[in-house]
C-alpha cells in the first residue's frame, strides 16, 4: 500500500507537510510496535494467553518505509486532474506498507477514536482496550495510543493494527493530532478495566495510584520511547488532513481513507 496526505475540505497539504506528517506516521507505527512487544512480554510474565494468534497483537510495521519518487514524470500535474485528491500520486514522498489482502479474509475493525475511548464488547476488542491501558502504564502515564484500528482475521484470531494516533506528555509531539496531557487524563478517567486488564495486573484507572519512582530500567525505557519521537524536524503549521492509501492488487487500484 502506498500512502500520502491528501487535501481535506479547504485545507491543502504542501510537499513539506506531507513529508513531515508521513515521518510522524512512520515513527508512530514503530512506537506502537514497541508497545505491542512490551504488551506481549507483560502477558508472558503474568502467564496470560492473549486472544490472538501466537499470543501477540502487532502493528503493520515490518516492511514499512518512507520513499521518494525520483522522477517528476510520474506525478500528474494538478491541472490535469478534476480535483487534487483524484490524482494517484500527489507528492514525491510516500509511505509504503505491506498490503493486507482482504481476499485472505481480513475484516477491518475500529476499536477506538482519536478522541473516543474504546469500550469494546468482543474478545479481540477487549484485548485492544487492555493494550491501550498497557501503553498508558508502560509509558509511565506520558502517552496513550488512540484511533486504534486494524485488520482482523477471524479464522486464526490475527489482528494487525495500523494508522494509529497518540496523545503524549513529551517535549516533542507525535504529530498534529497530538492533544497532549489533557487527553491522557481523559483516557485515564474514562477507561473501564475489563477482565484482561485485571489478569495482566493493569491497575484500574479510577483508583489513580501515585506513580512510583521509576527504576533505572524504567527510566531507560522511557528515554527510549521519547527518543523515537524527539527527532528534530522543521517547524510548520498543522491542519486537518486525511491519509490516502493507494492499494494495488492484481493490477487494480483502490483508494481508501
Amino acid at each position: 500500500a502506498i500512502l500520502q496526505m491528501a487535501p481535506l475540505g479547504n485545507y491543502d497539504c504542501t510537499e513539506d507537510q506531507n513529508a513531515r506528517y508521513l515521518v510522524d506516521e512512520l515513527k508512530l507505527i514503530f512506537l506502537g510496535q514497541y508497545f505491542a512487544e512490551s504488551f506481549a512480554r507483560r502477558a508472558a510474565t503474568y502467564h496470560v494467553e492473549l486472544p490472538s494468534a501466537n499470543n501477540y497483537v502487532r502493528f503493520n510495521a515490518e516492511g514499512t518505509f518512507i520513499g521518494e519518487i525520483d522522477t517528476f514524470d510520474m506525478l500528474w500535474p494538478q491541472s490535469l486532474a478534476v480535483a487534487a485528491d483524484e490524482r494517484t500520486v500527489l507528492f514525491q514522498t510516500f509511505l509504503a506498507s505491506p498490503l493486507i489482502k482482504k481476499s485472505a479474509g481480513y475484516d477491518e475493525q475500529k476499536f477506538s477514536g482519536a478522541l473516543q475511548i474504546g469500550h469494546n464488547g468482543t474478545v479481540i476488542g477487549q484485548a485492544v482496550d487492555a493494550f491501550a491501558h498497557h501503553v498508558l502504564l508502560d509509558s509511565l502515564r506520558t502517552c496513550v495510543l488512540v484511533d486504534l484500528q486494524g485488520e482482523f482475521l477471524h479464522t486464526f484470531f490475527i489482528v494487525i493494527l495500523f494508522d494509529p494516533q497518540a496523545h503524549s506528555d513529551w517535549d516533542s509531539k507525535t504529530g498534529f493530532w497530538d492533544k497532549g496531557k489533557p487527553e491522557i487524563d481523559v483516557f485515564e478517567a474514562e477507561h473501564k478495566c475489563n477482565a484482561l486488564c485485571r489478569s495482566l495486573g493493569l491497575v484500574s484507572s479510577d483508583k489513580r495510584p501515585a506513580v512510583k519512582q521509576p527504576t533505572g530500567t524504567q527510566t531507560r525505557n522511557r528515554m527510549a520511547v521519547e527518543n523515537l519521537v524527539n527527532l528534530e524536524r522543521k517547524k510548520g503549521g498543522a491542519g486537518s488532513s486525511k491519509m490516502t492509501s493507494i492499494m494495488v492488487e492484481s493490477g487494480s487500484s483502490e483508494e481508501s481513507v
